[in-house]
């Protein structure tokens, strides 16, 4: 419902302007699926992660660098990093099941 096609050009603008802003990626894939364009949502969507992916992954290393530095992990910072270290793979390699479900 809605303007999709409205919405699919301020998702383009959005995304031309503002290329960093990685929800932009996961939206305009909704709207792209909502118009019938699977092939273009699945770009978008696997974009979406990639960018998602490669940003938490540099946090990551961040954290586990400063935590391993003094010797300390905050709480939420244990649970992310242990969240890390518990992947078979690296995230940034693997498509998450909603994305692996839909893009074939």
């Amino acid at each position: 419902s809605g303007d999709l096609s409205g919405a699919l050009a301020d998702y383009d603008i959005a995304i031309k302007h503002t290329p960093g802003w990685t929800l932009a990626y996961s939206l305009r894939g909704n709207v792209k699926r909502d118009l019938g364009n699977m092939s273009g949502a699945c770009t978008d969507w696997k974009k979406y992660h990639s960018l998602k992916a490669d940003s938490d992954w540099k946090k990551y290393q961040a954290l586990k660098a400063n935590a391993d530095r003094k010797n300390y992990y905050p709480p939420k910072i244990e649970s992310f990093i242990k969240e890390y270290q518990s992947l078979k793979a690296d995230p940034r390699d693997t498509y998450p099941e909603w994305i692996t479900s839909q893009c074939q």
